[in-house]
């Protein structure tokens, strides 16, 4: 880390440099600290559900999250310049959209560490930090700058990007040690602390889906077509969740699949989807969460050497790819139907800068994304996988924090409820 770092300012103090001021950064700023707070309080406190894990899930968050958004600079205008002009260097620039990218770039990192969380050392982590972002901004910059493919709050380069990332990681680092660990479960408290951080993402994303998307009326779009598609996902999240938990609620579905909608709006939250649709995405996308954390992850773990222990495959893969899919139909009707996107903030030219054929491209951008996501994630995997004694951990010490955090005093307090009178009686 402190080679790293030292590597960082060299590269800032010989190839960064402020971004240009542009109008409306202000207003910007109030959408990029709302995305800074999912990333740092929202994404770490959604991961304090391991009982014994809560240091790991926000400190780690923290960590790399700060690593990722500093090393994200660089690499973001080393390969935006590769693609624009290649022949004339500059120094990077670093502004509010720059860092935004940033912040961007982390939280697909932090989905990817979601799959694998509890089951690696700071040292792994650091490796995560530092390849990931190579792949995020290759994928991006095919997406944005080949196939200029629509996607304005990262559905296939955040949430599908780091989903599958983090499912090629996690095959390399599942074990039957971590498969049938003990303490990978929850608590009440920690389940309390992780509902917390579903409330602070489910409050910001409108925010996090309309920051780069068009002044005026697309922006205005996208602010509600994610609020109206999060609100139903919760509703769709409640109901099956009770329907498929024996007339109860989990809160591992109350935890996750609640955020389900804003995933599916994340490539087409500022097209003109009406509020309709955007509400029957969320419920889509709340059910398939659900269905997923219910039969599906059980699956993949028992029979794919697969442990998906936060279900990012169920949060962000599934909706991703819904979210993916909404944005190929939403391209195809505009097509035929271009009087939505005639006014001055909002022509389909802006929206759409492959004109008819947008929807073929948004086809090739899935594809290109899945390949850049499962690739990456298997080189990394297997780098981590073989780090020698920098990543061993014992058993007893997966998915917990005694190993690298000092502890209070009523850590080894925390332990497995006992079974109510209720319970006993019956």
């Amino acid at each position: 880390m402190l080679l790293f770092q030292i590597a960082l300012f060299i590269i800032y103090a010989l190839a960064v440099d402020y971004a240009k001021p542009t109008a409306g950064q202000i207003m910007t700023y109030n959408l990029f600290r709302d995305v800074s707070i999912m990333i740092f309080f929202g994404f770490g406190f959604l991961m304090t559900f391991l009982r014994r894990y809560g240091y790991g899930a926000v400190g780690y968050t923290l960590l790399i999250s700060a690593l990722v958004v500093e090393w994200s600079i660089p690499i973001r205008g080393l390969f935006f310049q590769l693609a624009d002009n290649p022949d004339n260097f500059h120094p990077a620039e670093i502004g509010i959209f720059e860092l935004l990218d940033g912040l961007f770039c982390a939280g697909a990192v932090m989905i990817s560490f979601g799959a694998i969380l509890g089951k690696t050392s700071p040292s792994q982590l650091l490796i995560l930090g530092l390849i990931e972002p190579l792949f995020y901004f290759a994928n991006l910059v095919v997406l944005s700058k080949v196939l200029k493919a629509i996607d304005v709050g990262g559905g296939m380069t955040i949430h599908t990007f780091g989903a599958y990332f983090g499912m090629a990681l996690t095959w390399f680092l599942t074990s039957a040690e971590t498969r049938s660990h003990r303490d990978n479960t929850s608590c009440y408290s920690s389940d309390l602390f992780s509902l917390a951080g579903t409330l602070f993402l489910w409050l910001l994303w409108p925010s996090f889906n309309a920051v780069v998307a068009l002044p005026g009326l697309p922006q205005l779009r996208a602010l509600v077509n994610t609020f109206v598609s999060l609100c139903s996902s919760v509703l769709g999240s409640f109901l099956w969740s009770r329907v498929f938990s024996e007339g109860k609620f989990d809160a591992v579905h109350i935890q996750n699949s609640t955020l389900a909608g804003g995933v599916a709006m994340g490539v087409a939250a500022d097209l003109a989807l009406t509020p309709v649709g955007a509400m029957g995405a969320g419920f889509v996308a709340g059910t398939i969460s659900v269905f997923g954390y219910r039969f599906l992850t059980p699956l993949l773990n028992s029979r794919y050497h697969l442990q998906d222990v936060c279900g990012v495959h169920n949060l962000h893969g599934m909706p991703g790819l819904l979210s993916a899919v909404i944005g190929i139909f939403a391209s195809l009707h505009a097509a035929y139907d271009k009087s939505k996107y005639t006014d001055p903030t909002s022509t389909f030219e802006m929206h759409f800068p492959r004109g008819d054929q947008q929807a073929g491209y948004q086809t090739a951008a899935l594809a290109v994304t899945l390949g850049f996501g499962i690739v990456g994630g298997i080189v990394t995997g297997w780098i981590m996988k073989n780090m020698g004694r920098m990543r061993k951990i014992l058993h007893p010490d997966f998915f917990n924090d005694r190993t690298f955090w000092n502890l209070p005093s009523d850590y080894n307090m925390i332990v497995n409820p006992e079974p109510s009178s209720v319970e006993l009686d019956a």
